[in-house]
């Protein structure tokens, strides 16, 4: 125990070398909305009029319908105990919910959350989204994993340029969105190339008697996302339009 800790001090002092001239991006709050703090929220997805969202723990995960932006449960299905439900995505009619250490994605109909299907993808999940070509996945670790939108084949990988450890993501005009675990941080990365943009500072918005670190995000529309953690009881639609494009990156 004290060599693993004794190894996560040592990778914050050598990664924070890398992240001290990160620029921050300084995002606008629009507007904020009620939250489940008993969801420990582990990945969101938005469509016109509902959220989705997945939440974690061994013997509660569960995957949630919401009314948006209402925030009112229209329907769950809960995740057999033994799984740890991680972040979720929408291809086609199907929701693709990532679980923790199974190396398994769960693939459900989205009009009435019918499992569908399991994939075997032999990985670790945390984050999940999809660009028009491939879903993305990462591990808790610095890379983004590329996976065949058909079959869920992994084709390619490509390691960010600083040492954050992504958990939830999301994916909008040609930036990735990623908590950092374990803070109240996310990252904004340029997809085709990996350089991380800027950061966001999530921590003025944490809201909540049990609240821990920021994690799920979704794209939303008009250069907005929505934000909130686990055990939250608040939920954020935030304005980054001014934050940097990856036009705006030395590649």
């Amino acid at each position: 125990m004290i060599k693993q800790r004794l190894l996560v001090i040592a990778y914050f002092l050598t990664a924070s070398i890398s992240w001290a001239n990160t620029p921050q991006c300084q995002y606008k709050v629009v507007s904020s909305y009620q939250h489940n703090p008993k969801l420990f929220t582990q990945g969101l997805y938005w469509q016109p009029g509902r959220l989705l969202e997945s939440s974690g723990g061994y013997g509660g995960s569960k995957l949630v319908d919401n009314q948006w932006p209402e925030m009112i449960e229209t329907r769950s299905t809960r995740l057999p105990d033994d799984l740890y439900g991680e972040d979720i995505t929408i291809v086609d009619g199907k929701v693709y919910q990532l679980t923790w250490k199974t190396g398994q994605v769960r693939i459900y109909k989205d009009s009435n959350f019918e499992l569908l299907n399991t994939i075997d993808y032999g990985g670790v999940g945390w984050g999940l989204t999809h660009t028009k070509e491939f879903f993305i996945r990462s591990d808790g670790f610095y890379c983004l994993f590329y996976h065949d939108k058909k079959t869920f084949r992994q084709i390619k990988e490509r390691c960010i340029d600083q040492k954050r450890q992504l958990n939830a993501i999301a994916y909008m005009d040609g930036v990735i969105y990623a908590n950092h675990f374990p803070t109240n941080e996310m990252v904004r990365i340029d997809e085709s190339s990996g350089k991380v943009l800027d950061m966001l500072d999530l921590s003025k918005l944490s809201s909540g008697k049990d609240a821990v670190m920021a994690n799920g995000v979704a794209a939303y529309k008009d250069g907005q996302i929505i934000v909130t953690g686990k055990q939250w009881d608040k939920i954020y639609v935030l304005d980054v339009s001014q934050c940097l494009q990856p036009s705006q990156v030395a590649r």
